[in-house]
């Protein structure tokens, strides 16, 4: 009697509780599936989330001019979520290299984009809310900012899609270097301490080189 094997879910769906099964699955069949969307898609819905949550709040101060605004920042985003894609994935897989990593910039980009999708759920849920029609609280200079209860449970309903994205990130990292999702944080946390060396060094450059022009 012959058996059955079920095909594998969708990793979309599979991604939220096998991180590591559904990114070698990617890896070991086409790594760049979905990966430019995938990174392009989250930053974009956050763009337009913000900017329709602004425009139901207070659509008095919208202008003529508010869609083509809103289409130029929701399309910059999406390319900045590439451009970022690509210098994480090569900063990261330098130091998860540096910590015993095997991977390649390809299934470094591919674990990055795919968990990205808990990311984009928050996106939603935040468009979502806004078209509710969810307060957002107004940002006045020197005064504190009132959170109503339906804003409340939303934010931390996204703040808990995001904190699963990373950690679906600590997987995916973890499985294509081929360590611990510990030692994938520590590859992250590495990465940040070179960009903020980066960050002072060019700073104290920058300093000295004005010094020197107005001496």
């Amino acid at each position: 009697m012959a058996t059955s094997i079920a095909a594998p879910a969708s990793p979309f769906i599979s991604i939220w509780m096998d991180p590591r099964g559904t990114i070698r699955r990617i890896v070991a069949t086409d790594p760049t599936r979905n990966v430019l969307m995938l990174a392009a898609t989250g930053p974009a819905l956050q763009a337009l989330g913000s900017s329709w949550a602004r425009a139901i709040n207070k659509p008095q101060t919208l202008s003529v001019f508010w869609p083509f605004g809103v289409a130029f920042w929701v399309a910059l985003q999406a390319i900045l979520g590439v451009v970022a894609l690509y210098g994480f994935a090569s900063l990261y897989g330098w130091t998860g290299r540096m910590l015993g990593g095997h991977a390649n910039s390809i299934e470094v980009r591919a674990a990055l984009a795919w968990a990205q999708i808990p990311i984009i759920a928050a996106a939603v849920i935040g468009i979502a809310g806004a078209l509710a029609g969810v307060p957002y609280p107004d940002l006045v200079p020197g005064a504190l900012p009132h959170f109503t209860r339906s804003f409340g449970e939303l934010a931390l309903l996204e703040l808990f899609f995001g904190w699963w994205g990373f950690i679906v990130s600590l997987h995916t990292l973890g499985e294509v270097q081929g360590f611990s999702a510990w030692r994938a944080l520590g590859s992250i946390l590495l990465g940040v301490l070179v960009m903020i060396v980066i960050l002072g060094v060019s700073i104290l450059f920058l300093v000295l080189m004005i010094r020197t022009m107005l001496h």
